[in-house]
């Protein structure tokens, strides 16, 4: 009995080195713009009210964008660290008090294993509003495992009604 045990606690742990080399899996499940639902404002996970699914994002204040999407690591890690990075046309975006381009905006979080993760986006002031193809993609180690492209339209960015809450992003 031992001895079987033993041999099957050995075949597992063959499987898992063999399985921990293949790199988790990406897929993006929703894209597009979106809302928060009012009681889930002040939430750390908050809700999304799924407005439109488009990669057409208009330049107006306020609009909130994003995806949704899944990791699946093989290796049954319960957390899978991960870096997001939302990329800029090449113009990038330029910040009027500091006079300073950025070409992206990056940030590392973790996804539990199987189950939706979100990254989004809000434009909280005129000059983010940078029209051409922006670009979300989620990086383990260094692979892109995933990569979405979004079409901000416009040339010149529009005021939304309501003033955006700069303090939730």
């Amino acid at each position: 009995m031992i001895r079987r045990t033993l041999a099957l606690l050995g075949l597992a742990l063959i499987l898992c080195s063999c399985v921990k080399d293949e790199p988790a899996k990406a897929r993006t499940t929703w894209a597009g713009i979106f809302t928060l639902k009012a009681s889930s404002n002040k939430d750390v996970f908050p809700e999304w009210n799924k407005v439109k699914r488009t990669k057409k994002i208009p330049s107006i204040l306020g609009t909130r964008f994003g995806i949704e999407y899944r990791l699946d690591d093989s290796a049954f890690e319960p957390l899978i660290p991960y870096r997001f990075v939302w990329r800029y046309p090449p113009q990038g975006q330029i910040n009027p008090a500091t006079n300073m381009k950025a070409t992206y905006y990056q940030y590392e979080d973790f996804c539990i294993n199987g189950r939706i993760c979100q990254a989004s986006y809000r434009f909280d002031y005129d000059w983010e509003m940078v029209p051409g193809t922006w670009y979300a993609e989620g990086w383990i180690d260094d692979k892109r495992v995933m990569q979405k492209a979004f079409e901000i339209q416009g040339d010149k960015p529009q005021v939304h009604s309501m003033p955006p809450n700069v303090n939730s992003r």
